[in-house]
């Protein structure tokens, strides 16, 4: 379910934004439950034929750099995928994001109550 869930995100976001090749995926690698959206992620956007540039976060203090190596990868999206660290850090996040001017997919309505990006939750 998970999975078809993260397939449906990334197919949303290839619609909404024309012409997008390359999708910055959001993640911290030290949490099981953001290994595993991972993996269901990096399928999804590989059968929509995007390219994919993995995005490990683990320190707060590497949040803005790894937002400049996105823009710098040339990713036409960001998508964020749910995680303690994630959730913790999400209005940073979410401000990096606006500030980079970078349109964004993400796990929780909150986040998108921050930034009027698109969220990935509408419950």
């Amino acid at each position: 379910m998970l999975g078809e869930m993260s397939g449906k995100r990334i197919e949303i976001l290839k619609e909404t934004i024309p012409g997008i090749k390359r999708v910055a995926v959001l993640w911290s690698p030290t949490q099981s439950e953001a290994v595993a959206g991972f993996k269901e992620t990096e399928e999804a956007v590989k059968a929509l034929s995007l390219s994919l540039q993995s995005v490990e976060i683990q320190r707060v203090e590497d949040v803005e750099r790894t937002f400049a190596d996105i823009k710098g990868g040339r990713a036409g999206a960001l998508f964020v995928i749910v995680s303690p660290f994630v959730t913790l850090h999400s209005k940073y996040i979410v401000q990096l994001a606006l500030k980079y001017k970078l349109p964004g997919m993400y796990p929780r309505d909150s986040s998108r109550k921050k930034a009027a990006l698109w969220p990935m939750d509408h419950s």
